[in-house]
């Protein structure tokens, strides 16, 4: 799952093992191309790909419950991990493709109403 930057998703397809599917929710907006090597990225690894632009927030939990389903497997590729009230800034920075906070350079930010 990426978050409307094109060049997440070759490395995002890097991670899958053989066989994997790959669900793509988060470029729903025209942000530019990426390069995809099709024998080499799809192929070859026999990986399944989903995307999907109108979805609703079931497909969200379904999403959530795939992700936990693995344990802490994917918790490296969270950078950030923020309050409910650093929303706007985090969306401020990805609008302005500055892809930073608190002067680090973040991947995948999540947001915990309990910090």
């Amino acid at each position: 799952v990426c978050d409307n930057a094109p060049n997440a998703v070759p490395e995002g397809l890097s991670y899958l093992a053989n066989g994997g599917r790959y669900a793509e929710l988060g470029n729903f907006t025209d942000n530019g191309s990426t390069t995809i090597n099709p024998f080499r990225d799809f192929m070859r690894r026999n990986v399944t790909l989903i995307a999907r632009s109108g979805y609703d927030p079931r497909h969200w939990v379904m999403g959530h419950e795939l992700l936990s389903s693995y344990g802490d497997r994917f918790s490296s590729l969270v950078t950030h991990q923020e309050p409910l009230e650093r929303v706007e800034e985090v969306i401020h920075s990805v609008l302005e493709h500055r892809w930073e906070l608190d002067g680090r350079v973040f991947v995948k930010a999540t947001f915990d109403p309990w910090l």
